[in-house]
């Protein structure tokens, strides 16, 4: 933490070199500045309530320098000018209140802004007959954001036993909640970060210009409207137990037990997700966790011969 602001700052540097290929890897420095988490706007009365006090800021800044070169060329001018830099900021933005008394509605945003020293230009060269891929020190950057809106309850339920059975109860908690994400498709010509080249075959084949960056990543691509889901499960028992001094013990089936995916409508084909079926459980008084996941594609998969991944259809 600097001094006595709410400001974490880490600074570290990294050499490597690879003696096969005469390579190294040089980063000098990195840098991080996190500010811990704060409200946006005081309290009125105290007690925080209502979207705008409940609004939360995260917020942090990365500096990077990254640079690939052989020992010939280290801390010389072709080293320097190959040195690529970049700054990242991520905010995000959240919020909820409580509505109905039984609902919690949520918001939120993410927002990214990036600055680099170093673009990409790609072309096919047919006299070399390959892909060549030009670094230009060129200073360019790209915002990007996405939101997200849900809506969230619990549900409590309870069977309970014959006096004098094993099992007194059963007690099944149900969280589910529904929400939507939008993000634009910043693959999109106007914004400026993808462009295009025709490979050796004549295909237009799209590329971002931060691509080979290695330090502030490539915007995504692809608009996402999607609504998503998620229906989180918690079932306990209470059985006789002598060695508890309330004659009772508490025993949980599954700590937890979910399952969640996503439909975008955004999307021009596949508009469903993979579902995920998450639980944990433990046994032998909580000694031995036991994590299991499963996925489930609600689409027909087909492998052509001899191929490792196969084609939705």
């Amino acid at each position: 933490r600097f001094l006595t602001l709410p400001i974490t700052i880490t600074g570290t540097a990294s050499y490597s070199q690879n003696f096969a290929t005469g390579l190294s890897d040089l980063r000098l420095p990195q840098m991080n500045v996190a500010v811990n988490q704060f409200y946006l706007f005081k309290s009125k009365t105290g007690t925080r309530s209502g979207l705008l006090e409940n609004i939360t800021v995260n917020t942090s800044l990365n500096l990077n320098n990254y640079v690939q070169t052989n020992s010939g060329e280290l801390f010389k001018k072709a080293m320097w000018d190959k040195l690529q830099t970049g700054i990242k900021n991520n905010i995000t933005l959240g919020t909820n209140t409580t509505v109905a008394k039984y609902f919690t509605f949520s918001l939120g945003a993410n927002i990214d802004n990036a600055l680099t020293t170093k673009t990409l230009t790609k072309y096919y060269d047919p006299v070399e007959m390959k892909v060549v891929n030009k670094m230009n020190n060129k200073i360019a950057g790209y915002s990007t954001f996405s939101t997200t809106a849900s809506i969230q309850t619990t549900l409590y339920g309870q069977a309970n036993f014959k006096k004098g059975s094993t099992i007194e109860a059963i007690r099944h908690v149900v969280t589910p909640s529904i929400g939507f994400t939008y993000s634009p498709d910043f693959g999109d010509t106007k914004f400026g970060y993808y462009k295009n080249y025709y490979t050796a075959n004549g295909a237009l084949t799209p590329y971002s210009i931060f691509e080979n960056n290695g330090i502030i990543g490539s915007p995504t691509t692809g608009m996402v409207g999607a609504l998503n889901f998620n229906i989180g499960n918690n079932i306990e028992m209470k059985v006789k137990s002598k060695r508890d001094s309330t004659g009772l013990k508490k025993v949980k089936i599954f700590e937890s037990l979910s399952l969640a995916g996503n439909y975008n409508f955004a999307a021009k084909d596949h508009p469903w997700s993979i579902m995920t079926i998450n639980g944990q459980s433990s046994f032998f008084n909580n000694k031995l966790t036991v994590n299991t996941s499963l996925s489930l594609d609600p689409y027909r998969i087909i492998f052509e011969p001899g191929a490792e991944t196969g084609i939705r259809t």
